[in-house]
């Protein structure tokens, strides 16, 4: 019965072409369930236009982009979503809904105009996004009323972090965890690529109002590091508007000649920055951070990982076994975790060994796919009867 009845639609504030974690999480999921488990599936999600509604396919994915006319933060906006999304739902007839947050608008207006008789499946990927700036009035005010109302309206909640489940306005009854997961045909080891113990890599967003990567934190590490590793390098990995920032950040630091800043790299490309350094480091701040794709992408390459006590990441460190912890915001404490792997290179690769076992057997995007397969189905099971 349920295979009758599989259209369908995902409502995210952002998709390909764009990166990060959400856009590939909601890229991987909607390919997954329309390649390997035959949904009809439809990505509804912001567009470059100011005016028009564009449509186009990615694969079997079809892909409805409504128009944005400005941004708060990263978020986008248009007061023309009202209508637009309404139109958009009717036409597109789902069986299923399935919003993803945090980043409010576009998919909380699609949860709250939605049809009541069209079972909603939220997925929510992030802890509080309270940055400590004036910002969170807003985020509080949404945290506290629209969310709630939102998550109170979905038959499940699908988190991709096991730490997000604690959050107060995420309803117990209802969880599911879904972690995210790793393309194992791109990224894992190379034998002809040797890992450098002394070359670290950060990769992820590199923008101002992304400063909850603590990536200030790790060049003040780096420096440290510096004074007893003289080989010691960083590959930053990513794009951003706050690049040229970094750049002079760590011109201040003494640090011009051991910083590289690559720019975006993807696919085989940004695999071989993982096979070639001897750690990642992820120094988030915040709960943001509620899982960390780029930890179980570097494992998977059998390259040990550096993170901080936030959000999803101890989750996933532990669980994998494939790397140490240090607190956030203490960069004398992420240069002494960083050292430790530098100074043991024999340790480090037994991590890393660990950490790529582990992931091929709990961190693959099958997995991921398959588990929204059993959640998308048991609530058309549901509506068909």
């Amino acid at each position: 019965m349920a295979s009758e009845l599989s259209r369908l639609l995902i409502a995210s504030s952002h998709f390909y072409p764009r990166t990060g974690g959400v856009e590939r999480y909601v890229f991987e999921v909607a390919k997954g369930l329309a390649e390997w488990h035959g949904h009809a599936v439809t990505v509804l999600t912001s567009g470059p236009s100011r005016s028009r509604v564009e449509t186009d396919r990615i694969g079997e994915v079809k892909v409805v982009r409504v128009p944005t006319w400005t941004s708060l933060s990263s978020a986008p906006l248009s007061p023309t979503w009202l209508w637009q999304l309404r139109r958009v739902v009717s036409h597109e007839k789902p069986q299923l809904i399935n919003t993803h947050a945090p980043q409010p608008g576009l998919p909380d207006l699609v949860a709250l105009t939605s049809p009541p008789s069209v079972p909603l499946v939220a997925t929510y990927h992030s802890g509080s996004l309270k940055k400590g700036g004036w910002t969170d009035v807003v985020i509080g005010r949404y945290e506290a009323s629209l969310l709630p109302r939102v998550l109170s309206r979905s038959r499940t909640v699908i988190v991709t972090g096991q730490a997000v489940a604690e959050e107060p306005y995420i309803p117990d009854d209802k969880v599911e965890y879904i972690p995210p997961g790793v393309d194992t045909a791109v990224f894992h080891p190379d034998p002809s690529s040797v890992h450098q113990p002394g070359q670290l890599v950060y990769v992820g967003r590199i923008d101002r109002n992304s400063g909850w990567k603590g990536i200030s934190t790790l060049l003040r590490a780096l420096r440290l590091l510096a004074l007893t590793h003289p080989s010691v390098r960083l590959q930053m990995v990513g794009d951003g508007d706050a690049i040229e920032d970094y750049r002079r950040e760590a011109a201040q630091l003494g640090l011009a000649d051991r910083v590289e800043f690559t720019g975006r790299l993807d696919g085989p490309d940004l695999a071989r920055a993982y096979q070639s350094a001897g750690a990642l480091v992820l120094a988030s701040e915040t709960a943001a951070e509620s899982f960390g794709m780029v930890l179980i992408e570097a494992l998977a390459c059998g390259t040990p990982v550096v993170g901080t006590r936030v959000g999803g990441i101890p989750g996933v460190i532990e669980d994998t076994g494939g790397g140490l912890l240090a607190p956030a915001r203490n960069p004398e404490a992420l240069a002494g975790a960083i050292g430790r792997l530098l100074d043991d290179p024999a340790a480090a690769a037994a991590m890393g060994r660990r950490g790529q076992q582990a992931v091929h057997q709990r961190y693959t995007w099958r997995h991921t796919v398959d588990a929204y397969d059993r959640v998308v189905r048991g609530h058309l099971v549901v509506t068909a009867r």
